[in-house]
């Protein structure tokens, strides 16, 4: 794991010969976050949100599966269009929704939702 607690990119890179590959650039607020996540052959982006100004905030439609607005909130996609994964907040506290689909197996998704959490859980170098 490498990073800085500054908004600076985050990235995950297993040994050589492992399948899952995560960027992550966390901006902390000032603009959307990023997210590139690589498995085999196959690259998955975030949909980027929208400013939507009667809300004065960035939005994503998440088909009614998410409750609170978060940062954490996001769609991944596969070439902009098919969703492979949706991960937010609920209205319980310390609960999120994770909908995962192909190419992505369970410990894939389990594994891209753990690293969008916090940070400030990972050692920085």
């Amino acid at each position: 794991m490498l990073g800085t607690t500054d908004g600076a990119a985050y990235a995950c890179r297993p040994e050589e010969g492992d399948a899952i590959t995560i960027d992550y650039l966390a901006t902390f607020g000032q603009t959307p976050r990023r997210m590139h996540v690589a498995i085999a052959d196959v690259a998955l982006h975030n949909k980027q949100p929208m400013w939507m100004a009667s809300r004065q905030a960035f939005c994503l439609d998440f088909q009614g599966r998410v409750r609170v607005a978060s940062v954490k909130n996001f769609v991944l996609s596969v070439h902009g269009r098919d969703t492979a994964m949706v991960f937010g907040r609920t209205h319980e506290r310390h609960s999120y929704v994770l909908d995962y689909g192909p190419p992505l197996a369970a410990v894939h998704a389990f594994a891209i939702a753990l690293s969008s959490l916090d940070t400030k859980c990972f050692a920085v170098s």
